[in-house]
């Protein structure tokens, strides 16, 4: 084995890093913490006016600061080839584009070392759906007069008054639901990148070290590993 790939194996071995992609408020300092959202560039950059809307009781208080990381995960990750030993990304390719998630897929697997890993936690569009369709399915089945809608267009409400549609600027701070994963397209999405051994997981179930310091719920959690 030649001098170079030695120092390679050995940087791959020893790597540590691990990166929270679309942190939020959940921060913890043992990860590398990445947030774009127009709410983080509004506390690092202009934390005086973070602070009078948050008086003015216009925004919720949050825990961005000037410390936060500010960077746009649809570009290219500032991480070198082979350094990163776990991404999480959790409630975040739901706000991003499919052409723009297939790209940051393609980032992570290019920014982790052999073996590393991918673990990506989203709201699951299967249960969300399947909720509507089994409401329709029980009211279709009873007799005309007996007919109730409240259940359904509460659902159908949901998606696009809270979900799918742009609220007022102070409302989300600009961002909304923009696609929509199942466990079998998320599964494929990662294994067209490249990954392997991608299996749905349980909460705090991961190979990645630590992971109970950023996930604080399961939506849909699936996870990938990038081939040895």
């Amino acid at each position: 084995m030649s001098a170079l790939r030695r120092q390679d194996k050995c940087r791959h071995e020893k790597s540590t890093l691990l990166v929270n992609l679309g942190c939020g408020p959940i921060q913890p300092g043992a990860w590398i913490n990445i947030d774009c959202s127009n709410r983080a560039r509004l506390a690092k950059y202009l934390p005086w006016l973070d602070t009078l809307l948050t008086k003015l009781k216009l925004i919720p208080p949050t825990e961005f600061s000037k410390n936060t990381i500010v960077f746009d995960v649809r570009k290219t990750l500032p991480f070198e080839n082979d350094s990163i030993l776990g991404f999480y990304a959790g409630e975040l390719l739901e706000h991003l584009l499919p052409k723009e998630t297939k790209k940051l897929l393609r980032e992570c697997f290019r920014a982790l070392i052999p073996g590393g890993h991918l673990r990506i936690n989203v709201p699951d569009n299967y249960k969300f759906w399947k909720r509507y369709c089994d409401e329709y399915e029980k009211i279709i089945n009873t007799p005309k007069g007996e007919w109730r809608n409240e259940n359904l267009t509460k659902c159908i409400d949901m998606f696009f008054e809270n979900i799918c549609v742009t609220k007022p600027i102070l409302g989300s701070m600009g961002h909304y639901h923009k696609y929509a994963y199942d466990e079998v397209t998320l599964t494929l999405e990662m294994e067209n990148v490249g990954f392997i051994n991608v299996k749905r997981r349980e909460l705090h179930d991961s190979y990645i070290s630590n992971i109970e310091a950023v996930e604080r719920r399961a939506y849909l959690v699936v996870e990938g590993s990038k081939p040895s």
